[in-house]
């Protein structure tokens, strides 16, 4: 990790250990952030996300410096793997979830996945991700991106079900 953010800090913690309560509660914030900060989705999908902001949102994202700057990523281009506090209503609503999927994440086929791909074996030709501060493929994030990946296809198809009977009930109507 290269810096952390008040998404990482926001986490029950405790009385000894600094959180983001923590910090807004002795003032040493300028803007506090909302109270709730609780990542989107089931426990696979907040560790993926959280995994993804923290080791590779810094550079995917599109708030890089300008082209004649220095900068590890170009920011024209669409993917943006940072989180940002107001985007947290469901996984949907994310970046990462905007982005990724048909350009570098295959829903439901992790190895077909150029995003797993890059984290999970050293290339020839192409930087394994994370380029920073890693000299070894982190099994760890191997892991939590696989199951990510491979259950994505289940709960997408979940998440549009309870959309569909949502939106349903919403209108007075039943579904059986």
């Amino acid at each position: 990790m290269l810096g952390f953010s008040a998404i990482q800090l926001a986490h029950p913690a405790d009385a000894d250990e600094m959180s983001l309560e923590r910090l807004a509660r002795e003032g040493r914030l300028t803007r506090p952030p909302p109270a709730d900060l609780a990542l989107p989705g089931d426990d696979v999908t907040r560790r993926a996300l959280g995994y993804l902001h923290a080791s590779c949102g810094h550079c995917h994202n599109p708030r890089r410096p300008p082209p004649t700057g220095l900068r590890c990523y170009d920011p024209q281009k669409p993917l943006d793997l940072s989180l940002s506090v107001d985007r947290f209503g469901s996984p949907q609503d994310t970046p990462v979830y905007r982005t990724t999927f048909g350009r570098v994440v295959a829903p439901g086929r992790p190895d077909d996945s150029p995003l797993f791909r890059r984290v999970s074996r050293d290339a020839l030709f192409r930087a394994r991700m994370p380029p920073l501060a890693t000299e070894a493929i982190d099994p760890a994030a191997v892991t939590v991106l696989r199951d990510w990946i491979a259950g994505l296809a289940a709960r997408l198809a979940r998440a549009v079900e309870e959309s569909l009977h949502f939106g349903v009930r919403a209108r007075g109507c039943s579904i059986d």
